[in-house]
């Protein structure tokens, strides 16, 4: 059921990405991905994107995957706040505004 909601805003979400990567430097943007490490405690970035990529519909994980300046945040439940790095890494980074981005924020409660 969320192949098609994820290919409707996946052109949303590259551009979105395409934007804040442009503006990076010149602006202080963070593009900071979470991703899911489905239970695999060892598993490092490049692992995460490996699998993802020879999974299924891996073409909708492909156009926004991220780059080598990307930080990226391994994460096992739904929420990329819970018990991850990601509220040291917010304020040690300065951010003073926050987009949430996803494939499948549908879900978000």
């Amino acid at each position: 059921m969320l192949v098609p909601s994820v290919g409707t805003a996946l052109p949303h979400i590259a551009r979105l990405i395409a934007r804040a990567r442009a503006r990076a430097r010149s602006e202080n943007i963070l593009v900071v991905y979470a991703d899911e490490n489905f239970g695999e405690w060892r598993s490092r970035r490049k692992e995460i994107m490996e699998k993802t990529l020879t999974g299924k519909n891996a073409e909708l994980v492909e156009p926004v995957l991220p780059h080598g300046d990307s930080l990226f945040v391994a994460r096992a439940r739904h929420s990329i706040f819970y018990r991850t790095p990601m509220s040291y890494l917010l304020p040690q980074s300065g951010a003073e505004h926050v987009v949430l981005r996803g494939q499948v924020t549908e879900q978000a409660g």
